[in-house]
């Protein structure tokens, strides 16, 4: 049996994430990893780094590169199970 390995599991997210569309991507994570990955949480009026030159698919992609959010197998492995 495989050991889950958080770190391994965010950098196949990254690579689904430069593989898809943004849109897809985007509905599958909020619904299987963080409903809050949305614009309106990341603006910069809420204290977020999204503003009129510097867009949400942007923000995103730091996001999903840097792995700056919780991961647990089962959000992994659903999240995973909609690409396949």
């Amino acid at each position: 049996m495989k050991t889950f390995n958080e770190r391994q599991a965010k950098e196949e997210i990254a690579e689904i994430f430069n593989t898809v569309s943004f849109r897809k991507f985007g509905n599958a994570f909020r619904k299987h990893i963080d409903p809050m990955f949305k614009a309106e949480y990341n603006t910069t009026d809420v204290g977020g780094m999204v503003s009129s030159t510097f867009l949400w698919s942007d923000a995103a992609s730091y996001i999903i590169v840097d792995g700056s959010y919780a991961l647990t197998e089962e959000q992994y492995n659903n999240f995973v199970n909609v690409f396949i």
